[in-house]
């Protein structure tokens, strides 16, 4: 997800700089539909990882880091 990877280079630290970024795929349970929401890891150089939310909304992004130094692992 292009966005949320701007951000990330954006908004980490220097020493982040290209961290790798994975998000969640949007679909949900019980129904498989899309949700404009998505959870990501951004991981870092030193095995640490921040979670980011992306939100999909009138044709824009609104991302927010919701914790730092995180668990490598996305949800289910």
């Amino acid at each position: 997800m292009s966005a949320v990877e701007r951000y990330v280079e954006a908004h980490l630290p220097a020493d982040a700089a290209s961290p790798r970024v994975h998000c969640t795929s949007g679909v949900g349970l019980p129904y498989r539909q899309r949700s404009p929401d998505f959870v990501c890891i951004a991981h870092h150089s030193d095995a640490s990882c921040d979670e980011l939310r992306a939100t999909r909304r009138a044709g824009g992004w609104r991302i927010v880091v919701t914790r730092r130094d995180v668990d490598c692992v996305l949800p289910a």
